[in-house]
């Protein structure tokens, strides 16, 4: 994931929200790989 960011905001808007995409990305992943282990058992 890459930001351009020609404005350069103060708040860094564009990578907060890239941010929150990929945190919540990752949080279902880790989410799909836990029910997979517990099923497999």
């Amino acid at each position: 994931m890459v930001e351009i960011n020609p404005t350069l905001d103060s708040g860094n808007t564009m990578a907060q929200n890239a941010f929150d995409i990929l945190e919540a990305a990752t949080d279902a992943i880790q989410n799909r790989l836990r029910m997979e282990e517990v099923v497999s058992r």
